[in-house]
């Protein structure tokens, strides 16, 4: 009878979420030992029925990250969260996915997006909606009143999507500077001193800057480079 009832509590442990290390160690045993016990007495240490991520990828028919992304984005939710971050899932998520797939489809071609893509089915049609500026009047007036009827239900999401533009914008003009600039090696490094070289990319949080001289590409500190002056520039 003691035994019984020490094994039906770690059976309770076992469903309430706690993890077979948690259930081991509350009763003096091993991780295997919890497992053994458990699979030999009720058949399987699986919580509830519910499934793991991976196995709800497999049988969705999707990847695990297609899986985390969903999640991210409110469309499914978790049936419990278990030692460190494992995640466990209803049956019925599935049925979710599947119908998310279905519903999601290429604003193109009108075909399902595969798990793998986010927006457009394939390359061809990312390519095509990026014809923007040869659609009809008529059809950018629309996409244009599309885009702000989302804004204003969306403003959080909006938001972020600006900010995020914002500093894309903001690197690929700082590279285009650093690029069409002229630099001179002006402190001791791996080049000789006044060598002129071109800057690839800079490291802010680095403090370091990718350059370019002949057929070589180093690494150095951002200190090491001037800027040259327009005087000096002509000169050369």
């Amino acid at each position: 009878m003691v035994i019984q009832t020490r094994l039906d509590t770690m059976h309770q442990m076992r469903q309430s979420g706690a993890t077979l290390d948690q259930v081991g160690s509350r009763f003096g045993i091993t991780r295997e030992g919890a497992r053994q016990l458990l699979t030999e007495h009720y058949g399987s240490t699986r919580v509830r029925e519910l499934l793991t991520a991976t196995e709800l990828a497999r049988l969705a028919g999707c990847t695990w990250k297609y899986i985390d992304k969903l999640r991210l984005q409110g469309v499914i939710r978790p049936a419990m969260v278990v030692g460190h971050g494992r995640t466990l899932w209803k049956p019925e998520t599935i049925v979710t996915i599947i119908m998310y797939i279905d519903r999601h489809r290429c604003p193109v071609c009108h075909q399902p997006v595969p798990s793998n893509r986010q927006v457009y089915c394939s390359h061809g049609c990312y390519l095509e909606a990026r014809r923007y500026k040869n659609q009809p009047e008529e059809a950018r007036r629309r996409h244009r009143e599309m885009v702000n009827r989302w804004r204003a239900e969306h403003p959080e999401e909006a938001k972020q999507i600006q900010q995020r533009s914002q500093a894309k914008q903001q690197a690929k003009r700082s590279l285009q500077r650093y690029q069409t600039v002229q630099y001179v090696i002006w402190r001791k490094c791996l080049f000789p001193l006044d060598t002129v070289v071109r800057v690839l990319s800079y490291q802010t949080a680095r403090g370091r800057v990718r350059v370019e001289w002949g057929e070589q590409i180093v690494e150095l500190p951002f200190s090491c480079v001037k800027r040259m002056e327009k005087e000096a520039v002509a000169a050369k």
